[in-house]
């Protein structure tokens, strides 16, 4: 069986869509929804005190961190090492990426769609996305359309919706 470690709250919450909640073992400190991820232990936090800190205080710590190469996050590596905590999904921003938006016009990735069970489930991410202020379009009842921060298109769907079951 998989066993999957989450850096990305988004991760996290494509695991539980996609069916494989019960195969995460270990969460990032970002990492809180859906609820029940949060008994699960977490393999990262911040490298910075940054609940202590001025907004000025942590850009600055911020940059003194990424100039010297070092980290800005500390990860538990024991757990990471542990049998039991094998990573099968990581989803990471490239670092030689300088901030360049998403655009279907040129060779990769369109879009990625989840398939969610029931049109309560679709709801659920509405009212999600809704808490999390992400725009989404619902120019198809059962369809979820949202962008992530790269503008790559992201859609939920609900299959017994869109065949009238």
């Amino acid at each position: 069986m998989p066993r999957i470690i989450s850096f990305l709250p988004s991760a996290t919450e494509i695991a539980y869509t996609i069916g494989a909640g019960a195969e995460l073992v270990g969460r990032s400190h970002e990492c809180d929804f859906p609820p029940e991820v949060t008994a699960l232990p977490v393999v990262s936090k911040p490298a910075l005190p940054i609940g202590e800190m001025t907004q000025n205080e942590i850009d600055i710590a911020v940059a003194s961190h990424l100039a010297s190469g070092r980290s800005l996050y500390e990860v538990d590596e024991v757990l990471l090492r542990e049998p039991h905590s094998d990573v099968r999904i990581g989803l990471l921003q490239h670092p030689e990426n300088g901030g360049e938006r998403f655009s279907e016009f040129r060779t990769g990735l369109d879009h990625v769609e989840f398939e969610v069970e029931s049109p309560a489930a679709l709801d659920a991410w509405r009212r999600r996305l809704d808490s999390l202020g992400i725009a989404w379009s619902g120019a198809r009842a059962h369809i979820v359309t949202f962008r992530d921060p790269d503008n790559i298109q992201l859609e939920f769907y609900c299959a017994a919706m869109a065949s009238g079951g």
